[in-house]
């Protein structure tokens, strides 16, 4: 955290900043992990990291991840950047799980969910996301699809009051 000179106010980085900078956070560029995570640190930008690891317990994984985004509910406004770098498509019943639950978060959302930043870093996971976007349709919020964290960011945070 900095301070600046003349104020001694607190400069705090966009998340944004974040991720072209690697210094200010070191947790980015993406780290390997086996299950989802959900950083809401810098509420209301949320960013969903998804596993770069083969889930052994995909089901679990799954159930885990949607009830941590369901502590998102009455927060507020917000929006998301799901960063899927590195992630392995998983099972044709573990992507319905994940895409069932996720419809019906968006649902309990509605109104509070601005903008989806998608990132995607691969042909096959590029698919699957074609897939999310049929089976979960942004109706009332914008979504975009991003091969960077960087520009991801930057798009969701102009959707930001």
């Amino acid at each position: 955290m900095k301070r600046g000179a003349q104020t001694g106010a607190v400069f705090l980085p966009s998340f944004a900043q974040l991720a072209r900078d690697t210094t200010l956070c070191p947790v980015l560029p993406r780290r390997e992990s086996d299950g989802f995570e959900v950083d809401d640190s810098r509420f209301p930008l949320v960013v969903l990291w998804f596993p770069t690891a083969v889930l052994s317990t995909p089901e679990a994984a799954i159930d885990a991840h949607l009830l941590e985004l369901s502590r998102l509910e009455g927060r507020g406004p917000f929006v998301l950047v799901s960063d899927t770098s590195g992630a392995h498509p998983q099972d044709a019943v573990s992507r319905r799980r994940f895409f069932e639950g996720v419809r019906a978060f968006n649902e309990r959302a509605r109104g509070d969910l601005l903008a989806e930043a998608l990132v995607v870093d691969s042909l096959a996971v590029r698919g699957v996301v074609t897939a999310y976007r049929w089976f979960v349709p942004a109706s009332d919020y914008s979504t975009k699809v991003f091969n960077q964290l960087e520009g991801a960011v930057s798009w969701a945070e102009s959707f930001l009051p």
